[in-house]
């Protein structure tokens, strides 16, 4: 608003350019957001990882992405829910059935075309799965390099909602739909490696840990924790998916394997190895949700960081893990990243403003 709402460009990233089998005829190219005069807008999402990417290359390192996305589907067309005010939607599936084979045979319909419409994009799902919550599914996109990630995780958003809509239902990617319900999560795996081409999480000596860089990146992604949170749960919604015990990285916790903590450590001797962050919900923005890890991990690796000590067991009921609780509050997430020296020059003093106003 400071300078009266004026225009913006769209210059089209030609690289990008994509068919829509959804939609014959037709085919799809991500923008970046410049000023008239070509210069590009700092507080764009994309320009902010592009920013963050140039940043890991300086370093000598080129990183990778991939998204898991938790979803619902419920019956009747999107203005068919909002004529009845968003009130008790029924899910297309009913009761607790994680992975289960009936459930995936009989959305299959729905669920098998996503796959292979966002195969014929360019989008490879690696899985999908029927998930804990009454309608709710999980997708996992094949890695790719970061900026690659973050689109292809913003089409397949919009590809799910599409294609629910072309068979009569709703899909959903809120964090919490029903306080009863499992809240949808936005996981990111994300490892890197050198230029050359190396993994820079493998550990060749000992398939148990990750390299002294991974581990590194481990530890800024904890040190930033909570001043990118408002990053991860973008809004008021978002805090009721991280309440209790429900698979929502909610301290600023890590462990190897461990699905109760904030960040996974996934190691191996080879390309594997990689990190999960598991705080950001189904609600984030690609864009930013994977600068803010990417950002944080570099931390970590810029200032030579060890994290503590990893966390066994249930994170939940671990009394050091509550020592290092998240902000449980958009209000309070968005101070942590106001108040952040280190997101603000991660990220841009002109972002976070913008972002956390």
């Amino acid at each position: 608003a400071d300078n009266g709402w004026a225009d913006f460009r769209l210059v089209p990233d030609l690289s990008t350019m994509r068919v829509v089998p959804w939609e014959p005829g037709t085919a799809m190219v991500t923008c970046d957001i410049t000023e008239l005069d070509g210069t590009p807008v700092a507080i764009s999402p994309r320009e902010v990882l592009k920013r963050v990417i140039r940043r890991a290359e300086s370093l000598g390192y080129a990183p990778r992405a991939a998204y898991e996305f938790e979803f619902y589907i419920f019956e009747g067309s999107p203005k068919e829910l909002a004529d009845r005010k968003w009130r008790d939607p029924e899910p297309i599936t009913h009761g607790s059935r994680t992975y289960n084979l009936y459930r995936g045979t009989g959305t299959e319909l729905l669920i098998g075309e996503l796959r292979h419409m966002l195969h014929d994009c360019g989008i490879d799902i690696e899985a999908s799965n029927s998930e804990h919550g009454p309608g709710q599914f999980e997708v996992n996109i094949h890695y790719s390099d970061a900026l690659g990630a973050a689109d292809q995780a913003a089409i397949l958003k919009s590809a799910v909602k599409e294609l629910a809509a072309r068979h009569g239902y709703t899909a959903t990617f809120m964090a919490k739909v029903n306080p009863a319900w499992a809240g949808s999560s936005g996981h990111v795996h994300q490892s890197l490696s050198t230029l050359d081409g190396e993994p820079a999480f493998a550990n060749a000596a000992d398939g148990d840990l990750l390299s002294r860089v991974g581990e590194q990146y481990v530890a800024g992604l904890l040190e930033l924790a909570a001043a990118m949170t408002a990053l991860y749960c973008p809004t008021v919604n978002s805090y009721k998916r991280t309440e209790g015990g429900s698979w929502a990285g909610s301290s600023a916790t890590w462990g190897r394997d461990n699905r109760t903590v904030a960040i996974r450590g996934i190691p191996a001797t080879g390309t594997a190895a990689r990190v999960e962050n598991r705080i950001p919900g189904a609600d984030a923005n690609p864009y930013l949700v994977i600068a803010a890890n990417l950002a944080s991990g570099l931390y970590g690796i810029e200032n030579a960081m060890t994290p503590p000590a990893a966390t066994t067991g249930n994170a939940y009921e671990n009394p050091e893990a509550n020592t290092r609780l998240l902000p449980n509050s958009l209000e309070a997430a968005t101070a942590a990243l106001r108040g952040s020296a280190a997101a603000r020059d991660l990220l841009g003093s002109d972002f976070v403003d913008h972002f956390a106003l």
